[in-house]
């Protein structure tokens, strides 16, 4: 008797281990920690570091407006992300302001942060990559 309730508890506990590891998966489209990036613009460049996330996370851009004229912050895409293209911007950033754009990354590629108010001058344009 004694033998059968010690090969019963046996056989549950490794019924439930596999129950386990299954939970334990990682899920590669659920966000994890918030990224956060500073974006700085002035009236003849933009200044940010750190311009490569991996698909799946949720980023945070602070854009501060540093310059003396009205400046805007839109993330453009190509491809299967031109979407993108329809309007993700933080609008008009007054100067000595700060504005967040939140985004959620879930398509690889490289996209273009830029200022369509500042369309012709190469420093306000940078390159951000989802990989």
């Amino acid at each position: 008797m004694k033998h059968r309730i010690i090969a019963f508890a046996a056989a549950a506990v490794v019924a439930l281990v596999p129950a386990a590891a299954g939970v334990a998966q990682t899920r590669t489209t659920e966000p994890g920690e918030i990224i956060k990036i500073r974006v700085t613009l002035t009236d003849t460049r933009m200044v940010a570091k750190d311009l490569t996330v991996e698909r799946g996370q949720q980023v945070d851009f602070w854009v501060t407006n540093l310059g003396r004229r009205v400046h805007d912050l839109t993330f453009q895409g190509q491809g299967a992300v031109a979407l993108s293209n329809l309007g993700i911007s933080t609008g008009a950033i007054k100067p000595r302001k700060t504005v967040v754009l939140q985004l959620y990354m879930d398509y690889r590629g490289k996209f273009t942060l830029l200022s369509k108010r500042d369309a012709n001058k190469p420093g306000l344009k940078k390159t951000f990559t989802v990989v």
